[in-house]
């Protein structure tokens, strides 16, 4: 409540993170992997009055190790060399149902299959706007936003900024959320369309514990939409759903599914487009498949993940890629699989994780070769 706290409140953090990768991702024949290392350090300071309002500032800064060490020279504003703002932002809620935020945030919504923070990379995924938050009462709650997704400067006909519109009605005694997302660009800005493109997603999610061990969550969407060129649909189902046995080991099964492009249909894309998703979360640890492949997707898959003691924990899961349209006119749609392996130690706010991935393709997939590719990574994280 506003009366908790009578003076005002600073509240400081910090987080700092190094990534090393061994990437043979090519595909080619006895080629070399490739070494990288890639940092990024935020740091946050907020000020509260009475806990409300507030204003939490992040400033961050993402690099690649090596290019300027010991140099007396400030680098910055390349694509891998960023410092900036990440978050900036005002936070009122002005009762216990409801509170309102505007500025730039990022913004993670359901499990991210749509909205996401898009963590995993060295940068992330920040929107600049308007969200808010409201409960109607005890099992029915909104959430709402209405961001932009570039800043055109535009005049004429086609201005305007891409906008993003998004409503959730959060069902939390069923466990279950409708959604309805807009994405509206005049200029071309967010998916190279030409102008008049509008972009509507709307599904459900659901995310459930039930019996004594089994969990799901699941999500199915669809989409319509025009520019002055085609019209755009599309339909996604993802879906995991496991089990969790009393020594903490758990597994199960885990699909994504997109549609693709029909190519008799002209002046129709049938291509589910998958809007501002968190792509690393999903489809493989190796982010082969981040870009919507235009024949659709099918990832079937299996995962696992045991916690071996208090700090270490290890798993992985296996992918199976197929297209949904046919690949080429001998009718074949298969990609290949993929194998990702993790292990995780964690001592209080320090993080260290290691993983193996590999990929292995068909022969007629369109990676250019059934070589093969692999990738490492180690990543050491510190909070506080």
């Amino acid at each position: 409540s506003k009366e908790c706290c009578e003076e005002p409140t600073i509240k400081v953090w910090g987080h700092n993170r190094i990534r090393l990768h061994l990437a043979d991702m090519s595909f080619a024949v006895d080629a070399d992997a490739i070494w990288s290392t890639h940092a990024r350090t935020r740091v946050g300071i907020a000020g509260y009055k009475h806990e409300n309002p507030g204003v939490p500032l992040e400033l961050q800064h993402s690099r690649p190790l090596g290019p300027h060490p010991g140099t007396l020279a400030f680098h910055h504003g390349t694509a891998n060399h960023e410092f900036g703002v990440h978050q900036a932002y005002f936070w009122y809620a002005p009762c216990e149902k409801g509170w309102l935020k505007g500025g730039r945030f990022a913004a993670g919504l359901h499990n991210e299959r749509l909205i996401g923070k898009v963590d995993w990379n060295n940068t992330g995924r920040t929107f600049e706007g308007f969200m808010f938050g409201r409960k109607l009462n005890d099992n029915i709650g909104l959430t709402g936003m209405a961001v932009q997704a570039a800043e055109t400067f535009t005049t004429g006909d086609n201005a305007g900024d891409p906008m993003v519109y998004g409503l959730n009605v959060n069902f939390a005694e069923q466990g279950v959320e409708l959604f309805f997302i807009q994405v509206k660009d005049n200029g071309g800005m967010t998916f190279g369309s030409s102008t008049n493109f509008a972009l509507n997603t709307f599904g459900a999610y659901s995310a459930r514990h039930f019996g004594s061990n089994m969990f799901y969550n699941a999500m199915f969407a669809m989409q319509s939409g025009s520019d002055d060129a085609v019209d755009y649909s599309g339909m996604m189902v993802n879906g995991k759903v496991g089990m969790k046995l009393e020594s903490g080991l758990k597994f199960g099964l885990l699909v994504d599914y997109t549609t693709g492009d029909d190519a008799s249909t002209a002046g129709e894309v049938e291509t589910f487009n998958n809007l501002f998703y968190t792509g690393h979360k999903f489809r493989g640890a190796m982010d082969f498949f981040v870009a919507q492949p235009m024949g659709g997707l099918m990832d079937l898959g299996l995962f696992a993940g045991y916690p071996i003691n208090d700090s270490w924990s290890a798993g992985g899961a296996f992918h199976q890629f197929t297209s949904v349209e046919d690949l080429n006119a001998a009718g074949n749609n298969t990609y290949g699989t993929e194998i990702d392996l993790y292990a995780k130690y964690r001592d209080g706010t320090f993080a260290w994780q290691t993983g193996f991935s590999m990929f292995s393709a068909d022969t007629d997939s369109g990676f250019g070769s059934d070589e093969g590719a692999s990738w490492i990574y180690s990543m050491t994280t510190v909070d506080f």
